[in-house]
């Protein structure tokens, strides 16, 4: 999953292996991701995908006040795993099955990037 995805550990993320991932731009602030994966997936192997363990999210992209176009989007997180067939721990899933929520929120401060002058920040 972009962004968040790298390294939040409040989502239950199988390690590296098969599966699937959409988007629906919705403008050029909202996006809507979805991905499903193997649960079991294993980066030393090609994970064990036919025991029908899954893990599934969605994401909703979102930029709430954006100063420039390049400014960074904020994201919900809904995530769902089957856990592993065998319950032991994968990358950031601890094995067992499990639903989970996660929050990220991006804001530019400025519109150039750097920081504000203190008489603007005390007005």
């Amino acid at each position: 999953m972009p962004s968040g995805g790298v390294s939040a550990l409040a989502v239950a993320f199988p390690d590296s292996g098969f599966g699937a991932v959409g988007a629906w731009y919705l403008n050029e602030d909202m996006t809507l991701v979805g991905l499903v994966s193997d649960a079991n997936a294993d980066r030393f192997n090609f994970g064990d995908i036919e025991e029908g363990d899954l893990f599934t999210a969605a994401d909703f992209h979102f930029r709430i006040a954006p100063k420039t176009d390049n400014a960074g989007f904020s994201k919900i997180t809904v995530w769902h795993t089957d856990g592993t067939n065998d319950g032991s721990a994968i990358n950031a899933m601890l094995g067992p099955s499990g639903w989970g929520a996660f929050f990220k929120h991006e804001q530019e401060l400025t519109d150039d990037g750097r920081l504000p002058k203190r008489s603007k920040m005390l007005a």
